[in-house]
């Protein structure tokens, strides 16, 4: 029996659905119709900011509320920026307690794979040790505060730190508002 390789498209179900995202949210944000509805909101876009602070911290929706955050853009960075923040510092304690409740052991079982602990070894003898956690925490925060995939970011915080969720919070909530206020000002 021949053994057909599969097409790019159902070898990589999550990018290329998340490439899809990424060219519908273009589509869709560029529509003039879009732009109406969205300044026709008036009071509620801060209402519509914390929502799409919601969705800007998972890897499918994130495309879809970075069009938002640029749509809304010419006005008020700062307050924009805020409730974003707030609504992306709620998604990502759903995501922190997840991982933290459900992937912890599988955590624990890839710390002990060939390949894991030669990337450990890796780290640990390219980075000084003073600068682990320094070197991971920044690797997080940029996720965080991008339009990248939260989901890894708050991964490596839950899975290979000891951050609380109040430390989470904290980083999730400066992080994402500074990524979205940045987003805002280009």
């Amino acid at each position: 029996m021949l053994h057909k390789k599969s097409p790019w498209i159902f070898k990589y179900p999550k990018i290329t659905v998340f490439l899809i995202a990424v060219v519908a949210a273009y589509f869709i944000f560029r529509n003039p119709f879009t732009i109406f509805k969205i300044a026709a909101i008036n009071g509620d876009r801060y209402i519509g900011a914390f929502i799409a602070g919601l969705f800007y911290s998972f890897g499918f929706t994130a495309p879809f509320a970075t069009g938002f955050f640029l749509t809304i853009a010419h006005s008020k960075p700062l307050f924009f920026a805020f409730f974003g923040g707030l609504g992306a510092l709620l998604a990502d304690l759903f995501i922190f307690h997840i991982v933290r409740v459900s992937f912890m052991d599988e955590f624990t079982r890839l710390e002990h794979t060939k390949g894991f602990r030669w990337l450990e070894r890796l780290f640990y003898k390219t980075i000084p040790v003073k600068l682990h956690k320094l070197f991971l925490f920044a690797i997080a925060f940029v996720f965080i505060a991008s339009p990248l995939p939260d989901e890894i970011g708050v991964t490596l915080m839950a899975g290979f730190t000891s951050l609380s969720y109040r430390g989470l919070a904290i980083v999730s909530f400066v992080a994402n508002t500074l990524g979205i206020f940045v987003l805002l000002t280009i």
